[in-house]
């Protein structure tokens, strides 16, 4: 199994899973722990690119709380192991909620890992640049970069960043210590390839460092539930 972002495949597989039940799983882990709210993917509408989510009675006010604090939406999808986030663009007195297409579903590999693949989810912020994390651990970290992108970099190089991840910050000092070419196409979101950096965490207040360990703990424990 592996990501989805061909727009014919993404309408397909929610659509598989509306057929089956449409049960999917509201995910929420910016507290220190995961919270997941059992919602139903209740409609499909293709002509203005809308999933409509009707969640259960008692999950209400968990829904309210989170549609005041941000735009979009991290839903879970049992039914072939995807996660994806979505924008929200409305919701009513009962709780339904209208969100535009997701351009990506990311496969959920059920596994004991240290390691977080969370592209998409988590950015990094550095020099003025705002970057997805492709991989994640209490070591450090690594981004890829497009040709099109342009960054003056190189080994050695030390710098303060930011993690984000919803409303969660994490303050750290980075180290580039890898900067590897990509081949084309071994990325399927890159199919022109250029190159990784890897980032050694250098310095971490104990603060952060908790937040650090509470969103690995989140995701590993999501992942293999």
């Amino acid at each position: 199994m592996s990501d989805v972002t061909s727009p014919i495949e993404i309408l397909k597989k929610l659509t598989d899973s509306k057929n089956q039940g449409g049960k999917v799983q509201l995910w929420d882990g910016t507290n220190q722990h995961l919270s997941k709210t059992p919602m139903l993917l209740n409609q499909i509408k293709t002509d203005d690119d809308t999933l409509l989510f009707r969640p259960q009675e008692e999950s209400l006010i968990i829904l309210e709380d989170l549609l005041k604090e941000r735009s979009f939406l991290n839903i879970y999808l049992p039914q072939g192991s995807y996660l994806f986030q979505v924008r929200w663009k409305h919701h009513d007195r009962n709780g339904n909620v209208g969100t535009y297409f997701p351009d990506l579903l990311r496969f959920i590999e059920r596994r004991t890992s240290d390691r977080l693949y969370p592209e998409r989810f988590i950015k990094i912020k550095f020099k003025e640049q705002q970057k997805s994390c492709y991989d994640l651990s209490v070591e450090g970290l690594s981004v890829v970069f497009t040709k099109s992108e342009i960054s003056d970099l190189s080994v050695g190089d030390k710098f303060p960043a930011v993690l984000l991840y919803d409303a969660l910050e994490i303050n750290l000092n980075l180290e580039v210590t890898t900067v590897t070419k990509i081949k084309p196409f071994i990325f399927e979101n890159l199919p022109y390839g250029h190159k990784k950096m890897g980032l050694k965490i250098t310095e971490l207040k104990p603060k952060d460092a908790k937040k650090l360990d509470a969103l690995l703990n989140f995701h590993k424990e999501a992942f293999q539930s």
